[in-house]
């Protein structure tokens, strides 16, 4: 079994390592994160009709926002980076772009952090 994931058997969860906990902490302290409280939005997807208008995402930050007085951190591969800035640039927020900065582990462990699921 990889050491850094291990899976219950029925594989409800995902255990996540000391490791991987403490790189996410850094990564997001590097982009001003410093608290617990952050929410995660992954807005975008394998397909670009498949995703909702960006006015939609605008909406549903501003709520989410609003109602839970933290920020929200982007996540999405590394092509979709520039998007995610413009998704920040238009919202207004505060939100930070952790697109393409994340592996597939990382951004599980990002997951099990943030305050909303």
């Amino acid at each position: 079994m990889n050491p850094v994931v291990q899976a219950d058997e029925e594989l409800r969860y995902i255990r996540i390592n000391k490791r991987i906990k403490e790189k996410i902490v850094h990564k997001l302290g590097m982009e001003g994160v410093s608290h617990t409280k952050f929410i995660v939005l992954h807005p975008f997807g394998s397909r670009q009709y498949k995703e909702l208008p960006i006015c939609h995402y605008i909406k549903l930050i501003h709520h989410i926002s609003d109602m839970w007085k933290c920020p929200l951190v982007i996540t999405g591969s590394k092509a979709e980076h520039k998007r995610a800035q413009h998704l920040i640039k238009v919202s207004e927020r505060p939100m930070v772009n952790m697109a393409g900065k994340t592996s597939i582990i990382e951004m599980a462990g990002l997951c099990r952090r943030q305050i909303l699921w």
